[in-house]
């Protein structure tokens, strides 16, 4: 028995010392007690060394590793699986997608759970969907799911639609854990404090039923920082923000003359000129994310968000359901707005909107011109709508938009408010913008 379990001597028993306090000292024992030796001080903070780790292993064995970021590749996995081996945690929580191959890297390592995350990251699936991945996941190997509520319902107060999901997924799980993610940042019994809200002569239902925060007012500032670094929470790494300007001061751009707002409009702080009250709105989104995450902005203002976005919308929107939208929002804001592009921020024409409603010869063009201008190149493809002639369209329209481009020059921007002719670094090019009935002459 060790001498700080019991220890007798003419004073009786002497007490363990606590776990965390140093043992006593010789002069501490006091009358009648023998002195303690350095081999039982030695024996002491062994005794320690050896219940700190006992302690820290109890703590790991309770962790669950997480990826869960869209970029994670099965090389990221594999390294995720040694370390939960390596470092004894309790589990390696992914996404569906990589269940298969961590049973694959675990095969070895029973101690050491897969949990597989169902709904994930805003729980807005529908029921079926969540019960499908919940089995698929059982069948790739997944030991416990991590399913996240659906929180419009709780904000709905429909709780019994929440009770028979959790049932039908629990029930799909066929007897693994499950445990039910809630997003309580995004519950309160408050309603938006008065004192945040912008003082604007505009009706609440121009506002679909919600209002906008007052940048002035500290707290909403602060509000916002949290907002943009939950978002990089969840493995964002490019976090796009739209509207800003419109909610702010009631105009669209286009609208905006001598005055960007019409009389009566003021902040909460009437300190500040306009300029600074949106400078700092932009700051804290900053404020909430690391350096590297990027920051894009649209309907906002690139002089003022300058060095705090690193992307910016320079146009309205392309469609991907009518092609005349693209060739007059897309076409024209690359060809007019191009000469802002890497002065403020990189500047975005907006995307290509790939699907069946749109003509792939048109998409096609608008694609190969994007990849080839030097500018950021964004796709939103409908998956229906990919073959294998989109399928290799797209990997060499990315692989080209990955290299160094100077920017595209439009050659005939004075003949036309849609440039078909350009310059690139690989020659000059000719595009077919119209249709062949011409341009459509309704306004979509």
């Amino acid at each position: 028995m060790r001498w700080f379990d019991k220890r007798e001597d003419v004073a009786g028993a002497a007490p363990a010392p606590e776990e965390g306090t140093a043992a006593p000292s010789a002069a501490a024992a006091g009358e009648g007690r023998a002195p303690i030796s350095p081999e039982e001080m030695e024996e002491f903070a062994e005794y320690k060394r050896v219940k700190k780790a006992e302690e820290l292993r109890r703590r790991l064995q309770m962790i669950d590793h997480t990826l869960l970021k869209q970029t994670a590749t099965r090389e990221d996995i594999r390294k995720l699986c040694n370390e939960a081996r390596d470092f004894g945690f309790y589990s390696v929580c992914v996404q569906p997608v990589y269940v298969s191959a961590c049973n694959t890297f675990l095969k070895d390592v029973p101690q050491v759970k897969i949990a597989c995350v169902v709904g994930f990251p805003m729980g807005e699936n529908v029921t079926p969907v969540k019960v499908y991945e919940t089995k698929r996941a059982v069948a790739d190997g997944a030991d416990e799911i991590d399913m996240v509520i659906c929180i419009s319902a709780v904000k709905n107060g429909d709780y019994a639609y929440v009770k028979r999901e959790i049932k039908k997924v629990v029930r799909a799980a066929q007897g693994r854990p499950v445990k039910v993610i809630l997003e309580t940042s995004l519950l309160t019994r408050e309603e938006t404090p008065e004192s945040w809200k912008l003082r604007r002569p505009i009706p609440e239902r121009e506002l679909h039923g919600g209002c906008v925060l007052d940048p002035s007012v500290p707290e909403v500032l602060e509000h916002v920082r949290g907002m943009f670094a939950r978002l990089e929470g969840w493995g964002y790494e490019l976090i796009k923000q739209d509207f800003s300007t419109f909610d702010l001061l009631g105009r669209w751009g286009f609208q905006m003359g001598a005055q960007v707002t019409d009389e009566g409009w003021s902040f909460a702080d009437g300190s500040k000129t306009t300029a600074m009250v949106i400078q700092d709105l932009y700051a804290a989104m900053r404020a909430g994310v690391r350096d590297e995450t990027l920051l894009m902005g649209c309907n906002t203002m690139p002089h003022l968000s300058a060095g705090v976005f690193e992307l910016s919308r320079t146009g309205d929107d392309t469609s991907g359901r009518f092609w005349e939208r693209t060739r007059l929002m897309g076409v024209n804001t690359l060809a007019f707005r191009m000469l802002q592009h890497d002065v403020f921020q990189s500047c975005d024409a907006d995307c290509v909107g790939l699907t069946r409603e749109v003509p792939w010869a048109k998409n096609a063009q608008w694609l190969d011109l994007l990849a080839r201008s030097g500018t950021p190149l964004f796709v939103s493809a409908a998956p229906e709508a990919v073959g294998p002639e989109q399928d290799a369209a797209l990997r060499e329209a990315f692989r080209r938009a990955s290299l160094p481009h100077a920017p595209a020059e439009p050659l005939d921007w004075m003949e036309t408010t849609c440039p078909a002719r350009w310059r690139t670094d690989e020659g000059e090019i000719e595009y077919d913008w119209d249709d062949d009935f011409g341009a459509e002459p309704l306004k979509r």
